[in-house]
């Protein structure tokens, strides 16, 4: 006779009812009857916790070197404008010796060079 018997919405509520007194109580893994895979369990949850502490110190990791590659990219170009101003500099010092050397009165300018407007 129980063996047609329909699962209700009452015995759902008490069979929920039932799993929360369990946990509760402590008695929870005794009624799923896993106390024979209690440490697998543990072992599984360790795992799982070791993984997302693994991640989340290789996202940290990542961080920081994307943030120091950007910082790296502005220094470099820091260093390509200040190499390229010495250069400049040293050219115009090279030019000034070689028109010496050749005895020319050619120097570089003292004033800044004034543009004539056409009208």
């Amino acid at each position: 006779m129980e063996e047609n018997r329909k699962f209700t919405f009452k015995d759902a509520l008490a069979t929920a009812g039932n799993f929360f007194v369990a946990i509760f109580r402590g008695d929870l893994v005794l009624k799923l009857h896993a106390d024979k895979y209690f440490p697998h369990i543990l072992y599984t949850f360790a795992l799982i916790w070791l993984c997302i502490w693994v991640s989340m110190r290789i996202d940290k990791t990542l961080l920081k070197v994307e943030n120091n590659r950007k910082e790296l990219s502005s220094l470099e170009i820091y260093r390509d404008q200040k190499r390229s101003e010495l250069e400049e500099l040293y050219s115009i010092r090279v030019t000034e010796k070689n028109l010496e050397k050749l005895g020319s009165e050619l120097r570089r300018p003292e004033k800044p060079v004034t543009i004539i407007k056409r009208k």
